[in-house]
């Protein structure tokens, strides 16, 4: 259900009936576009380990069209858990406009990702695209966007093989093609911040990232 703010007082609640999950909703996320626009763009995973996204136009005050397909039948966990455990999915919105929205899946260490073009008439990409230069299973992941640019980035912690957290800027239209796992690291790499970081516990993160302005 959702909820609108006028300015001055509430409306009532209001159900958005999902297309593409059925489970019971059990982590969502929100991102606004900044600027003028009213426009925001949501994601929500399910109790079926589903995940599927939606695009608000403001000026309008109506939702637009989820993905042809879930994006994810298999969305990350901890420890193997068969419900959603953690927030192994976030989106954000380049100052392009276009929408990103990224996920750990639970077949395997890869990122994957989906776009959406810019605007209330913006279409979703064709299919998933996938960052394989991460080597941890995404248990535990923020996407955060550069105010001035199209960049965003992303850092994560996988429980799979040492509780190691890396990150890695998207440049606007990928993610780096390889990673280092020595401190500093090189430019342009997925970077493996720290190879023991503290253990991730469920309903709880345990990284953050943002952006300096100056």
């Amino acid at each position: 259900k959702y909820n609108i703010w006028n300015g001055s007082a509430w409306g009532g609640a209001t159900n958005y009936d999902a297309v593409r999950t059925s489970g019971t909703i059990q982590g969502l996320a929100l991102a606004t576009v900044g600027g003028t626009s009213n426009d925001f763009a949501m994601a929500w995973g399910d109790s079926s380990l589903d995940l599927s996204a939606n695009y608000w136009d403001g000026t309008n005050n109506v939702w637009k069209t989820e993905p042809t397909a879930a994006l994810s039948a298999g969305l990350d966990t901890l420890a193997a858990a068969t419900s959603l455990t953690n927030w192994s999915f976030d989106l954000d919105f380049e100052l392009s406009g276009e929408l990103l929205v990224v996920w750990g899946n639970a077949a395997g260490t890869d990122i994957l990702y989906r776009t959406r073009t810019a605007g209330a008439a913006g279409a979703w990409s064709g299919s998933n695209s996938t960052a394989a230069a991460f080597a941890e299973q995404s248990d535990d992941l923020e996407l955060s966007a550069d105010p001035n640019s199209d960049r965003m980035i992303l850092v994560h912690t996988g429980s799979d093989s040492g509780n190691d957290m890396e990150a890695g800027i998207w440049d606007g239209s990928a993610f780096p093609a390889s990673i280092d796992t020595a401190i500093p690291c090189a430019a342009n790499v997925v970077c493996v911040i720290d190879a023991a970081v503290d253990t991730t516990g469920a309903g709880t993160s345990g990284n953050a990232a943002g952006w300096r302005t100056d």
